[in-house]
């Protein structure tokens, strides 16, 4: 147990039995041959042959936290990854929903004191807490062994105090109102400074956008819930929310961690002051109908696996998502972490079904009878009905042939 000591310190105390566990908030099961460590704070299961081949999976006692998954995920990766591994930012996916829990996924490679791996990071996030789960391996021969585990994996529902509801059932109704009511979704664009060898190709930076909630009132929330409009809480405002106010032309996005002066170009765009990039206001998609492929990096189609329709090692998984007019859509892997492992998160698997649009929410409902929200958007102020070769679904950039 020589990598698994070095890497996570487990302990010595061993549970070989199949059987159900229960740590914290998570039910699970060992799988049969794996090794498990238990400390006040987290759970870790184990598997490494003679050659070296390993995965651990360890599970993080939940803690108190925001209501926002992915900057949940964010203060999770810095901590529990970067620190420890120094790893590059996350490749995430997009976020997926399951009995009131938020997944936020991501994961990089690392090499660290002469090992090298995967390092995956799952944050699970409901009703202000938090669970992490970190994964890491450098083999794919423990692949099907991990995927049932994670699939049997369940989150019990955080405790409600009762009381309080009771005292702020009035508040509650309002929240309720404002949740209904008609929010605009603007896109900041950004320019990031390239790092590594992306300096090559954008010597000046490149164009990075984060979206933001508007709301009639002027309350907005600087972050697009990934999981769309149709299911976005703003009960529980945290920290990060803050008031947009515009007279005549000028306009202000003020909150705790953010002042930003802009001026009102037009309907569907400001200008930040001091910036050459600016907010640009997104297009209404009710109703909106695709028609093609639409892959999860620029120049898919020209990749040796996703512009294949084999896929990977010929599974035909890859990251590409098919809308058609008639409201059909192929999901070919689109939203896995991992395409070698494309049911490890069951709700992000391939599959098929039909497809709506409504309150920036693409609603997927899949034939085995899965539905997924994802939040969409077109490029900025575009009409994603005339102009589709950007568009954003669950946040990340899609893009045509």
């Amino acid at each position: 147990m020589k990598i698994i000591t070095l890497i996570l310190l487990l302990a010595s105390n061993f549970v070989l039995a199949q059987q159900k566990q229960h740590f914290d908030m998570v039910r699970y099961t060992i799988p049969n041959g794996w090794q498990q460590s238990t400390k006040p704070k987290t759970v870790s299961i184990s598997k490494e042959d003679k050659q070296g081949n390993y995965c651990i999976i360890t599970i993080y006692k939940s803690v108190e936290s925001g209501s926002d998954s992915r900057q949940n995920f964010d203060v999770s990766w810095e901590s529990l990854v970067q620190k420890t591994l120094a790893t590059d930012k996350a490749v995430m996916q997009p976020a997926g929903t399951d009995n009131g829990w938020t997944s936020e996924t991501g994961s990089a490679p690392f090499e660290k004191d002469g090992l090298k791996g995967a390092v995956i990071l799952i944050t699970n996030t409901s009703a202000d807490k938090m669970v992490n789960i970190v994964i890491l391996t450098n083999t794919q021969l423990y692949q099907k062994e991990m995927e049932n585990f994670l699939n049997d994996l369940s989150f019990s529902k955080p405790e409600t105090n009762t009381s309080q509801l009771k005292n702020n059932t009035t508040a509650k109704k309002e929240s309720i109102t404002n949740q209904t009511q008609n929010v605009e979704i603007w896109m900041n664009v950004k320019i990031s400074a390239a790092s590594g060898s992306l300096k090559a190709y954008y010597p000046y930076g490149t164009l990075k956008p984060s979206f933001y909630v508007v709301y009639p009132n002027g309350d907005y929330y600087p972050h697009f819930p990934p999981e769309g409009m149709l299911q976005f809480n703003n009960e529980n405002k945290n920290e990060s929310w803050g008031k947009f106010t515009l007279t005549g032309n000028k306009g202000r996005f003020q909150s705790k961690y953010e002042n930003i002066a802009v001026e009102k170009i037009s309907a569907t765009e400001m200008k930040k002051t001091g910036y050459s990039a600016g907010f640009y206001k997104c297009v209404p998609v009710d109703g909106l109908r695709l028609n093609g492929q639409w892959g999860s990096f620029a120049g898919w189609d020209k990749d040796p696996v996703s512009g294949k329709a084999s896929g990977i090692n010929g599974t035909g998984v890859r990251a590409v998502i098919e809308f058609t007019k008639e409201g059909n859509f192929t999901d070919y892997g689109a939203f896995v972490t991992n395409l070698l492992m494309p049911n490890q998160v069951p709700q992000n698997a391939p599959g098929k079904g039909t497809y709506h649009f409504e309150n920036f929410t693409l609603v997927l409902r899949y034939n085995d009878g899965r539905i997924a929200y994802k939040s969409f958007t077109g490029a900025g102020n575009k009409n994603p009905a005339a102009f589709n070769k950007l568009i954003y679904i669950g946040n990340q950039p899609f893009y045509s042939k």
